[in-house]
C-alpha cells in the first residue's frame, strides 16, 4: 500500500508540474500578444489605403516578436509532454487502484479465484 501512495504522490507532483507549464505558456502568451499590440501601434497605417495587414507580415520579421514566438512554442511543448506524463500516471494509478481493490476485497474473498475461472 505504501508503493500505492508513492505512486499516486508522483501523480500529483506530474499534476503540479503540469499546471506550472500551463502558467508559463499563459504568461508566453500575453507576452505575444503585448508585443503585437505595441507594434501595431507604433506601426499604424498612415494611410487609409495601406492595410492592417500589410502591418501584420511586417511584424513578422520583428526579433522580439519572434523570439516571443519561439518561447511559446516551446511553453506549448513542454506543456504538452508533462500533460502526456500526468495522462499517463494518472491512468496507471486507477488501473492499479483496481486491482488493489480487486485483491484485497474481504467481503468477497472468492472473488478472485471467480474471475479467472478456478473453482
Amino acid at each position: 500500500m505504501n508503493l500505492f501512495v508513492a505512486f499516486t504522490r508522483w501523480c500529483d507532483f506530474f499534476q503540479n508540474q503540469l499546471a506550472i507549464e500551463e502558467i508559463f505558456e499563459h504568461h508566453a502568451e500575453m507576452e505575444v500578444r503585448r508585443l503585437e499590440g505595441l507594434y501595431l501601434t507604433r506601426n499604424r497605417p498612415e494611410k487609409a489605403s495601406e492595410a492592417v495587414t500589410w502591418v501584420r507580415a511586417q511584424m513578422e520579421t520583428d526579433p522580439d516578436i519572434r523570439a516571443a514566438r519561439d518561447a511559446l512554442k516551446l511553453y506549448y511543448a513542454r506543456r504538452k509532454l508533462k500533460g502526456m506524463l500526468f495522462d499517463a500516471a494518472e491512468r496507471d494509478a486507477a488501473v492499479l487502484s483496481r486491482e488493489l481493490t480487486r485483491r484485497t476485497d474481504a467481503k468477497s474473498p472468492g472473488y478472485r479465484r471467480a474471475d479467472r475461472g478456478a473453482p
